[in-house]
């Protein structure tokens, strides 16, 4: 055999090798893990950003986690949807929480994600006599009863000598504010951004507006079911930690946070403007943390529900066993300042 021979049985056992390899590698090697697939609540508003964020830029991914965004237009249907095991998690308002907790010790709080202490705000009509707070006393004023606004109209009239037994409230959901508002339905609404620059926007001079000031402020809080999160500890680690990273992106780039958030919500509500929007966002505080002044503020809630006839007067609860600390510890210990006691939720 001359060495021309052996040069090409060489070349060509080297080129069998390497197919055989690159076969190997295309085909046999194991295939990557399939995505974990859970689901969250949202409402397609700027609160719910962190979301759209983990899920835009791949964070939930980079967890293993396929996110479902599913639409829930109040906190109390994100809660029945836990309850039932259609969501995984879901966030809401302690307004809404509340009567949940009374009831039902299968829903946890994970941690608190939003606060506003510019989001709330009450319109009245001035052809209904409404020029300050005070002409309130018994008009018909539109609220979304059992959500955040509805505490917020209560605290806003205690402000100023009355009480929500001082008014009449008509039930009516987001989309009602503006028309009901126009028609004279209601004389007055107690609502939330953006839908209250919808109403600022087209009534303009007809009403007179009436914010919250820096005592108040609205709250969301992240939740998820007890028996759920025991039986899945890394899920629910991998979940939070990727939603606050997406709001560790919103603190540190607010402007790019809101093109991608603001994209999405304008597409599920098209009725909307930028302008809507901006307001809302600006008003927006974002964060992943347990604090004690959680506690007074689920105590506070309660006590003013029960006072005036949300709930049914019964023994209150103890809040500090509905909040699961363990898996905001775990990824985040500084963002945890309850001290550890024996009667708070580790496990």
């Amino acid at each position: 055999m001359n060495l021309k021979s052996i040069i090409v049985i060489v070349v060509t056992l080297t080129v069998l090798a390497a197919a055989g390899f690159a076969g190997y590698y295309f085909f046999i090697r194991e295939e990557p893990k399939s995505l974990e697939t859970v689901s969250v609540s949202d409402i397609f508003q700027l609160r719910s950003a962190p979301f759209f964020i983990a899920d835009e830029l791949g964070y939930y991914k980079d967890e293993g986690l396929n996110v479902n965004i599913v639409k829930k237009n109040k906190g109390g249907l994100a809660i029945d949807a836990l309850e039932s095991g259609e969501l995984n998690f879901g966030y809401a308002s302690p307004i809404s929480l509340i009567p949940r907790m009374i009831t039902n010790n299968n829903i946890v709080i994970l941690a608190e994600i939003h606060y506003s202490d510019d989001n709330a705000s009450v319109i009245g009509r001035k052809d209904s006599g409404i020029n300050k707070v005070e002409d309130l006393k018994g008009k018909k004023v539109g609220v979304q009863i059992g959500a955040d606004s509805t505490y917020f109209l209560g605290y806003l009239l205690e402000l100023h000598g009355l009480t929500i037994k001082d008014v009449q409230l008509v039930n009516v959901t987001p989309d009602q504010y503006l028309p009901f508002m126009q028609n004279g339905t209601v004389d007055a609404v107690s609502l939330w951004r953006p839908y209250s620059t919808e109403v600022k926007n087209t009534m303009k001079d007809k009403i007179s507006v009436f914010s919250s000031d820096d005592t108040y402020y609205s709250m969301l809080v992240l939740l998820t079911r007890r028996d759920w999160a025991e039986q899945n500890p890394e899920i629910v680690e991998k979940f939070m930690r990727a939603t606050k990273k997406a709001i560790d992106y919103i603190n540190n780039n607010r402007d790019k946070a809101f093109k991608i958030s603001s994209y999405r919500s304008l597409r599920a509500n098209p009725a909307w403007t930028r302008e809507d929007l901006e307001n809302s966002w600006k008003a927006s505080i974002f964060m992943m943390q347990l604090e004690p002044s959680l506690i007074n503020r689920l105590a506070e809630t309660y006590n003013w529900m029960t006072k005036y006839g949300f709930l049914k007067f019964q023994k209150e609860p103890n809040f500090l066993t509905h909040i699961y600390m363990k898996p905001l510890r775990d990824i985040s210990p500084n963002s945890v300042l309850f001290i550890e006691t024996q009667n708070e939720n580790k496990n």
